[in-house]
């Protein structure tokens, strides 16, 4: 259940959702949230700011510079609100984005310390843990953020992403199948289960998972 859902009135719940649709690419999502975050709190600053950035990040016509604006203010808030979980939160994913991993980490765990429960935490730690090449402390985080959110797809993806690194290729493929019945849109999902399903044997469906990657991944001629 999203944390919308059983908490429609909290800012933060929608922030958090707004963050995880940013993940996803869901620029229209990702807008949405952040302006219900704002309406239900105006006075939390950073709900606006968030917002403020993430307009020109999501115009695909003219896609705004990385610049240190954001970090900044992201800093500026958690010295300001030092036990608020979504502000490190925010503060860990833009230094994800930066490659300053180091910080990121640090900034993740002063997020677990205040708030255990959010799921994108042990997401990002699990992406940090993999980027490093620790496969068995990125698998733990990850699993940490399924069993808190099973429904986060992009979770299902990078724990997909953790077993082909490690040559479990059943695994990577239950994974992947999470991915697509989550969120059938995800084209490379559809083209990792199909070599996944491939390597496993399952010639038949490897081969209807690539039509369907093919299919979602060409453009339309309108």
């Amino acid at each position: 259940m999203q944390p919308t859902r059983k908490h429609p009135q909290s800012a933060e719940c929608w922030a958090l959702l707004g963050l995880s649709a940013s993940y996803l690419g869901a620029a229209p999502e990702t807008l949405n949230c952040l302006r219900k975050a704002v309406a239900l709190d105006p006075k939390a600053g950073l709900y606006g700011h968030q917002l403020a950035l993430a307009k020109p990040r999501n115009q695909k016509d003219k896609p705004a510079p990385e610049s240190t604006e954001d970090r900044e203010a992201l800093e500026l808030a958690t010295e300001q609100r030092p036990n608020d979980a979504l502000a490190w939160l925010l503060l860990a994913s833009r230094l994800v984005r930066d490659g300053d991993l180091g910080s990121a980490e640090d900034a993740l765990k002063r997020v677990m310390l205040l708030a255990p429960n959010y799921a994108q935490a042990h997401y990002l730690t699990a992406y940090i843990r993999g980027r490093l090449k620790d496969y068995v402390g990125a698998q733990t985080a990850i699993t940490q953020s399924l069993k808190l959110n099973p429904g986060y797809s992009e979770a299902w993806f990078y724990q997909g992403l953790i077993f082909d690194k490690t040559g479990k290729t059943n695994e990577a493929a239950k994974a992947y199948r999470n991915t697509v019945r989550l969120r059938p849109s995800h084209p490379q999902a559809w083209k990792n289960l199909a070599f996944a399903l491939k390597k496993s044997g399952h010639s038949t469906e490897a081969k209807e998972a690539f039509q369907e990657y093919q299919r979602r991944s060409i453009p339309t001629n309108k």
